[in-house]
């Protein structure tokens, strides 16, 4: 298979090899004024910037205008995780009006809500206008073979409502695992088309995290059947990474992997710097382009929060526009 790479603009002198280039520093002049002075979030922004550059951790840099969407997107959230968890992200797309407001498939209901798993439900006329689709399982617990049958669903729905022919999709941790799974046993002729899509964090090869939750305190959690499935070795894991390339051949577009490190992640061969749960080593995908995000965070804390980083979020949206 072929390997990982790191695409254009991930590079940038004096940079660590695989990151991403920061977005350019403002010049003073272009700080505008406001009742003859300097307006208080463009001297924030500034400061942040500049601060960011000069520690190098990207995570957290100041978010760019947001994109406008080409196709509609699909969120698919991580173990434990439900739709909130791209609250950040979907809010800063739907700051550009062309890309319209969230939608939320509830699969427990098989419809659309409005902004969130509670919010009003939608009527087929609203759907068919939205570009945003946020995914709420019924049980955030459970295992990819659970979900993947929901993600069919919703997929099916997304596509009879809005009409769209192609959809983009982001995935966040084990949600990659949903959406592979799905992509493995569904038929591309019969389904809609996937364009572009974007892995945060993912946990490819299974994790360590997943090994610790296979046992009683698991099964306590209501996680050992999902931490069966994503453990390191796990016959799941194994299984869809060898079908990759499979799976790949069904995106048509871009394939992006984004990948936070700051803090320590046990892994096969010992301990890499990661998010806590994988690091962009493990990561990466062949035929993907790897784009690695610098954050301070040490704890396991990153990855489940690493979605809504500003450096994460404008990786995604720069993955998205093209």
């Amino acid at each position: 298979m072929a390997e990982a790479k790191i695409g254009p603009g991930t590079k940038a002198p004096s940079r660590p090899e695989g990151s991403r280039e920061a977005a350019p520093a403002k010049q003073p002049n272009e700080v505008k004024e406001h009742d003859g002075r300097f307006r208080f979030d463009d001297v924030l922004e500034l400061k942040l910037r500049d601060a960011a550059d000069k520690v190098g951790l990207d995570a957290y840099e100041p978010l760019k205008p947001p994109p406008a969407l080409k196709r509609p997107l699909v969120m698919v959230p991580g173990l434990t995780l439900g739709e909130r968890s791209y609250d950040p992200l979907a809010a800063h797309l739907a700051k550009n009006p062309s890309n319209g407001k969230v939608a939320v498939y509830v699969a427990q209901e098989g419809r659309f809500r409005a902004d969130s798993k509670d919010g009003p439900v939608l009527s087929d006329a609203d759907v068919a206008r939205m570009k945003l689709f946020q995914i709420e399982y019924r049980d955030a617990k459970r295992p990819p073979t659970e979900k993947a049958p929901q993600l069919a669903e919703a997929f099916a729905a997304i596509e009879r409502a809005t009409g769209a022919r192609e959809v983009d999709v982001v995935t966040h941790s084990a949600g990659g695992y949903d959406f592979q799974l799905y992509l493995d046993g569904r038929d591309p002729a019969a389904s809609v088309g996937i364009r572009n899509s974007v892995f945060i964090g993912p946990v490819t090869g299974g994790t360590f995290i997943g090994n610790a939750g296979a046992n009683k305190l698991g099964g306590l959690l209501g996680l050992d059947d999902a931490a069966a499935e994503l453990s390191v070795g796990a016959e799941l894991v194994e299984r869809l990474d060898a079908r990759w390339d499979a799976q790949r051949a069904q995106i048509k577009g871009q394939v992006t992997v984004v990948a936070v490190t700051g803090a320590p992640t046990v892994e096969p061969g010992g301990i890499r710097d990661g998010d806590g749960y994988t690091s962009p080593v493990r990561a990466a995908k062949p035929n993907a382009e790897l784009v690695v995000v610098r954050g301070a965070n040490p704890t396991p804390l990153a990855h489940l929060n690493e979605v809504g980083y500003t450096g994460v979020i404008n990786a995604v949206a720069d993955a998205l526009s093209r």
